[in-house]
C-alpha cells in the first residue's frame, strides 16, 4: 500500500527562539505511516529573525512564504490551505515541541487507516 503524502504547515510570527528547532524535529519524525512531501512555513510578517532561520534550512522540503503584512493566524493558515498540494495537511503551531519522533505518525494514523471516516485529528498538549 502506497503511502500518503503529508504536507506540514506552520504559521508564524516571532518565533525565532522555536522555529528551527521545530522544523528539526519535524524533518526526524519517523515518517513510518506517511511520505513528507513539503513543510510550508507562513511568516507573518515576523519583525525578529524568524524568517532568516527558515531561510538558513538546508531542505529542500521547506518552503517559506513571507505575508505581505501581518494578518493574524487564521489567514496564515487559509493560505497554507490554499497552498498545500499532498493527500493530507498537518497545521503546527509554531511554538510547538513534539513529544517524540513518532508524534506525527501517531496524529496521522486515525485519518489515513483504512476505511476511516475521521477528518479532523486534534492532538493534547503534554
Amino acid at each position: 500500500m502506497k503511502k500518503p503524502t503529508l504536507t506540514i504547515g506552520i504559521p508564524a510570527y516571532n518565533e525565532e527562539k522555536n522555529i528551527g528547532y521545530l522544523l528539526d524535529i519535524v524533518l526526524k519524525q519517523s515518517k513510518a505511516k506517511y511520505f513528507l512531501k513539503e513543510i510550508i512555513v507562513f511568516n507573518d510578517c515576523s519583525t525578529d529573525q524568524t524568517a532568516e532561520i527558515v531561510k538558513a534550512k538546508k531542505s529542500n522540503l521547506i518552503r517559506l512564504i513571507n505575508g505581505p503584512k501581518r494578518q493574524g493566524q487564521q489567514i496564515a493558515q487559509n493560505i497554507i490551505l490554499k497552498e498545500f498540494v499532498a493527500d493530507y495537511l498537518v497545521i503546527l503551531e509554531a511554538d510547538t515541541l513534539l513529544f517524540s519522533r513518532t508524534t506525527i505518525d501517531e496524529l496521522v494514523k486515525p485519518l489515513i487507516t483504512k476505511n476511516s471516516k475521521v477528518g479532523l485529528v486534534v492532538g493534547s498538549a503534554k
